[in-house]
C-alpha cells in the first residue's frame, strides 16, 4: 500500500521527507540556543572571577612595592 501511495503522489513524499528535514534542522537549532543560553549565564560569574583575580594581583603588587626599602646612598651614587 506505501509503495503504490509512493507513486500516486510523489510531491507528498518529498513534503514529508523536507519535514523530517527541518525537524531535525530545529532541534540543531533549539541546541545551539541552548548553549549559547548557557554560555551567556556564566558570563557574570566569569567576570566576578576574573576581578577578584585582578585585586589579588593588585594587593600583591602593592605589597612587594611596599616592602621595598631604598637602598642607602644609591641615588646619590647614580648622580655620579
Amino acid at each position: 500500500m506505501k509503495n503504490s501511495s509512493l507513486r500516486i503522489d510523489p510531491e507528498l513524499t518529498q513534503l514529508e521527507a523536507r519535514h523530517a528535514e527541518l525537524e531535525k534542522e530545529l532541534e540543531n537549532v533549539k541546541a545551539a540556543i541552548d548553549r549559547h543560553k548557557s554560555n551567556l549565564a556564566q558570563i557574570p560569574d566569569a567576570i566576578k572571577q576574573k576581578k577578584q583575580e585582578l585585586l589579588a594581583k593588585v594587593r600583591e603588587g602593592r605589597a612587594i612595592y611596599s616592602s621595598l626599602e631604598d637602598i642607602p646612598g644609591s641615588a646619590e651614587e647614580d648622580k655620579q
